[in-house]
C-alpha cells in the first residue's frame, strides 16, 4: 500500500496486488497517465479511505468514497498455514 499519489488505484502485478490510496484529504490529483494494463481500478472523483478486514480465512480490502458508496473491492484468501 502506498498513498503519496492522491489518487485511489489498485493494480495486480505478477499477481500481487498494490493498492494507492492517497484521497484522506489533501487535493486531489489527476491522473497523469492512460491505464496500465496491470490497472484493476481507479477512482479520483472524490475522498475516500480504505477498510482492510482480515481474518483467518481471508483478507479483504475495500475503497469507499467520502458519500459512503463503495467504489472498490477485492478479498484474498489467507495463504496456508506455515507448518511448525
Amino acid at each position: 500500500m502506498a498513498g503519496h499519489d492522491h489518487t485511489y488505484e489498485r493494480l495486480v502485478v505478477d499477481r500481487i496486488p498494490y493498492f494507492v490510496n492517497g484521497l484522506g484529504g489533501a487535493s486531489k490529483y489527476p491522473f497523469r497517465e492512460e491505464t496500465l494494463p496491470e490497472t484493476q481500478a481507479r477512482y479520483n472523483d472524490d475522498y475516500g479511505a480504505m477498510l482492510v478486514d482480515a481474518t483467518k480465512t481471508a483478507v479483504s480490502y475495500a475503497f469507499y468514497s467520502a458519500d459512503g458508496v463503495k467504489r472498490d473491492s477485492l478479498t484474498l484468501p489467507a495463504p496456508p498455514a506455515c507448518a511448525k
